[in-house]
């Protein structure tokens, strides 16, 4: 990658070949990037998952004292 195209704070990890196996990320610089990239993995991670209607969840929620009524 040439500096005039490199992210501050964004290193790739190559292996013998130079090809890209892993990134770091300068969690100071992109933190709230890695947040929104990590909520993505985990949705994609659960997209298989069954669901729980909204309803449920606000019944669930009344029992346990967490939602007024």
């Amino acid at each position: 990658m040439s500096k005039a195209t490199a992210l501050k704070g964004i290193q790739f990890v190559t292996d013998p070949k130079g090809k890209k196996t892993a990134v770091q990320i300068d969690l100071k610089e992109h933190g709230e990037l890695w947040e929104d990239f990590y909520d993505v993995l985990i949705a994609k991670q659960r997209k298989d998952e069954p669901r729980e209607s909204f309803e449920s969840v606000k019944r669930r929620l009344r029992r346990a004292g967490k939602l007024d009524a």
